[in-house]
C-alpha cells in the first residue's frame, strides 16, 4: 500500500523504537492477511498500483473492490500471478551448494543493480526466473476474469456467475474466482439492493 503514516517514538527508558502510524498502516497489515484470504501470494492496493510503469502495471489483476474501516473510498485489491516456488523450480537440481550460495550472492547483486537503475520491468524478460515465475500468466484468463468483476461490480451477479464459472474450469484453484464465487453463491447470486459495488474486507 502506498500513504501518508505519522512516525513516532515507543517504548521506555531503556530502549526506543520508531513505530508508524495512520489507517494507511493498518491497511498494509491487513492487506498482508487478507493475501491469505485470497490465496495469492501478494496484495497489492490501488494506490500502490498507481504508482508503478505501465509495463508493470500489465502483468498486476485487480481482484476486488473492498470497504476499509477508515476509508471513504472503496480500495481495489490487486494481485500478481506468479508461480511462487519459481526460483528454486528455475534452478537445475544439480547444483552443489556452494555453487547455489554463489548463485544467491551473484543474484543480491544483480537485484541491487536493476534497483539502483530503476529498469525492474526490463528484467521480466531478461531473467528466466522471473520469466518462469510469471509463466503462469494467461490473456485468455484475465480477460473472463476482469469480465466476471466487471460485472460483480456493477451487480450483474448472475453474469458474473457464468463467468466465473468459466474462470475455474480453466483454473480450478484461482483464489480469487472461488472469493467472488463463494461470496455471490451466499447471496443466491443476487446483488442486494444496498449494493454499491463493493464488499467489506475478509466477507
Amino acid at each position: 500500500h502506498f500513504g501518508w503514516a505519522i512516525e513516532g517514538a515507543m517504548g521506555s527508558e531503556y530502549k526506543i523504537d520508531a513505530s508508524y502510524l495512520s489507517a494507511n498502516v493498518n491497511l498494509a497489515s491487513q492487506l498482508e492477511d487478507a493475501a491469505k484470504f485470497y490465496k495469492v501470494p501478494l496484495l497489492l492496493s490501488g494506490e500502490f498500483c498507481e504508482l508503478l510503469s505501465d509495463n508493470m502495471k500489465q502483468i498486476t489483476r485487480q481482484i476486488d473492490q473492498v470497504s476499509v474501516e477508515g476509508f471513504e473510498r472503496p480500495v481495489e485489491l490487486y494481485t500478481v500471478d506468479v508461480i511462487v516456488d519459481g526460483m528454486k523450480a528455475a534452478q537445475s537440481n544439480d547444483i552443489s551448494t556452494e555453487e547455489t550460495k554463489r548463485q544467491n550472492r551473484d543474484k543480491k547483486k544483480k537485484i541491487k543493480k536493476i534497483f539502483a537503475k530503476g529498469h525492474m520491468s526490463g528484467q521480466l524478460d531478461a531473467d528466466k526466473e522471473l520469466r518462469y515465475m510469471l509463466s503462469v500468466q494467461n490473456e485468455e484468463f484475465d480477460e473472463v476474469f476482469e469480465m466476471a468483476l466487471d460485472a460483480y461490480i456493477e451487480g450483474d451477479w448472475l453474469t458474473a456467475k457464468k463467468k466465473l464459472e468459466v474462470c475455474l474450469e480453466k483454473r480450478e484453484n484461482d483464489g480469487p474466482s472461488l472469493s467472488l464465487y463463494n461470496y455471490i453463491e451466499g447471496l443466491d447470486f443476487i446483488a442486494p439492493d444496498e449494493w454499491e459495488g463493493h464488499r467489506p474486507l475478509f466477507k
